[in-house]
């Protein structure tokens, strides 16, 4: 698949509602999981924080996906010698 291709497809999947409630209500489910944990409860919270941290990469991969296209294409333009910013 084609960084562009990619990028399509991650932008549908920012873009769509349903994905969105999917990912609030995951997050939202680990929110409840850390503030109802008892105080000796370290696993609970260590695995809520663990989720959310988990959405919030998948939500950066997702906007990498679609930036990538941009990146590579200001990177071709740029002059040789001059820094570069290639992943």
């Amino acid at each position: 698949m084609t960084p562009e291709e990619k990028a399509r497809k991650a932008q549908l999947l920012k873009d769509d509602p349903f994905f969105a409630e999917v990912l609030e209500a995951v997050r939202q489910q680990y929110l409840s999981n850390f503030e109802t944990s008892q105080p000796a409860d370290t696993v609970k919270r260590e695995g809520a924080y663990a989720g959310l941290r988990a959405l919030e990469d998948i939500r950066a991969r997702i906007n990498t996906f679609i930036n990538d296209p941009k990146v590579r294409a200001h990177n071709s333009r740029v002059k040789p010698g001059t820094k570069r910013y290639d992943a």
